[in-house]
C-alpha cells in the first residue's frame, strides 16, 4: 500500500526541469535550484534510497512475500499471490507514478502509459488467476477491467474532437463489465468442493519421522481443474525424493511448486519419471508398499485407461513387484474424473500420498477413514 507514495516522494525530491534561464529547478518548488547547496545533499541521499527501494521492495520482495514454495519464509506466510503477478503489479503502479511525476507536462504520455499498464494488468489478472482466493481474482479482474475502460475513454476524449464516442464506449462497456462480474459471482456459487482424500503410506508416520504436510490445493483456484502432468525424482535407495505437478485451471496451465525435502530444494538433473495424462485419462486408484529401507515406500498410481505407474526406490529391479495386480485391491480408489490434485507428507523424501478430489466425491480406503464409493472398471 505504501510502495507508490514512498516511491513518489523519493522521485519528487530529484524531479527537476530546465528553467527559463537555463538552470535546473525542482518541479515541485521552482524556487529551489537542483543539485546545489542543501538540495545536493538531499539528492545524494534520495538517489541511493531510490535504487535500494526499487531493488528490494519492488523487484525482490514479491518473490519472498508471495513465496509459494517456502524457500525464503514459512509456507504459512504465503500471501497467496503468484510472484510474477505481484512483481508486475508493483512495476506497473510505480511506472504510472513515475510517468505522472516526470512527464506531468506531457499529458499524452501519461494517458498512453496509464492505458497500457491498465490493459496489461487487466489481462494478467483475468487470464492467469494469480490469487489462490477465487473471490479476489474476480474482484481484481473487475477492478483492472474498469480501470482500463476509464483509461481508454480518457485517451479517446483527448484525441477526438467530439465527446460522443467516449460516452458511447462507457455506455456499452460499463454494462458489459457489470454483466461479466455478475456472471463470475453467480458461477462462484457453484464452485466445486475440494476435499482431501485418504493417504497411502500413513502407517509409517511416527513422531520420530517429523512429517511435514504438503498440498497443491492453493493452485486449484478456479472452477474446472485437470491434473495434466506428474514429474517424479527417484533415487536408487532413498526412494521418492520429490514430486511436481502441472495443472489445467479453467484452461490455464499452472505449474505447481516442487515438493520434496524440508527446504524444497529440487534435486539436480531431470525427473526420473514423467507422467503425462491424456485429456480423457484420470487417476482412479493408488497403492503403496514398504520400500527396501523403512520409510522409503513405493507408490503405485492407476489411471482410467488402464495405465499403471510406479514411483519409489528403483534398486529392486521390477518397479511393480509386490503390488496387487487388480486395481480393485489397491488401498485408495476414486471415481472417474474427480482426482484433480495431490497432497501428502514429507521429510527428506515423500512419505505419504493422497488425492485431492473435486465436488461431491466419496473415497474408499482400506483403513476405513473414508467412505465407500463405486469404482469404475479399468
Amino acid at each position: 500500500m505504501i510502495v507508490v507514495p514512498v516511491l513518489g516522494g523519493l522521485i519528487k525530491s530529484v524531479d527537476c526541469y530546465v528553467g527559463e534561464i537555463g538552470t535546473f529547478s525542482m518541479d515541485a518548488n521552482p524556487n529551489v535550484e537542483c543539485f546545489v547547496g542543501g538540495h545536493a545533499w538531499a539528492a545524494a541521499i534520495a538517489v541511493p534510497l531510490l535504487m535500494f527501494y526499487g531493488i528490494t521492495v519492488i523487484l525482490t520482495a514479491p518473490f519472498i512475500m508471495a513465496d509459494s514454495e517456502g524457500k525464503f519464509t514459512s509456507e504459512d506466510l504465503d500471501l497467496r499471490y503468484e510472484p510474477i503477478f505481484y512483481l508486475t503489479e508493483r512495476l506497473c503502479r510505480c511506472t504510472m507514478a513515475g510517468v505522472a511525476l516526470f512527464f506531468c507536462h506531457y499529458p499524452s504520455v501519461v494517458r498512453n502509459v496509464n492505458l497500457v499498464c491498465s490493459v496489461g494488468l487487466a489481462y494478467q489478472a483475468t487470464s492467469t488467476l494469480p490469487c489462490s482466493v477465487i473471490a479476489v481474482n474476480t474482484l481484481r479482474s473487475a477492478l483492472y477491467q474498469a480501470t482500463a475502460l476509464v483509461s481508454l475513454c480518457v485517451l479517446l476524449d483527448a484525441i477526438l474532437p467530439t465527446q460522443s464516442l467516449p460516452v458511447l464506449v462507457l455506455l456499452v462497456g460499463v454494462p458489459m463489465l457489470i454483466l461479466n462480474f455478475a456472471r463470475h459471482v453467480w458461477s462462484a456459487k457453484a464452485m466445486p468442493d475440494l476435499q482431501f482424500g485418504g493417504v497411502v503410506g500413513s502407517e509409517i508416520l511416527t513422531d520420530d519421522s517429523v512429517p511435514c504436510p504438503w498440498s497443491d490445493v492453493s493452485i486449484l483456484r478456479g472452477f474446472h481443474h485437470r491434473l495434466a502432468m506428474v514429474f517424479a525424482w527417484e533415487d536408487q535407495q532413498d526412494g521418492l525424493k520429490g514430486l511436481q505437478f502441472v495443472y489445467h485451471v479453467d484452461g490455464v496451465v499452472q505449474e505447481g511448486p516442487f515438493h520434496g525435502n524440508l527446504d524444497n530444494e529440487r534435486p539436480t538433473g531431470p525427473p526420473t519419471t514423467t507422467i503425462e495424462l491424456e485429456e480423457d485419462d484420470f487417476f482412479i486408484a493408488m497403492h503403496y508398499l514398504d520400500g527396501p529401507i523403512f520409510r522409503n515406500p513405493r507408490f503405485a498410481l492407476a489411471t482410467s485407461k488402464g495405465h499403471k505407474f510406479f514411483l519409489g526406490p528403483r534398486r529392486l529391479g521390477i518397479p511393480g513387484s509386490g503390488m496387487p495386480k487388480d486395481v480393485s485391491d489397491w488401498s485408495v480408489k476414486a471415481e472417474l474424473g474427480t482426482v484433480v490434485g495431490f497432497h501428502g507428507y514429507k521429510n527428506e523424501r515423500i512419505l505419504c500420498l493422497g488425492f485431492i478430489v473435486q465436488s461431491d466425491l466419496s473415497m474408499e480406503a482400506t483403513d476405513g477413514r473414508t467412505s465407500s464409493t463405486i469404482v469404475p472398471s479399468g
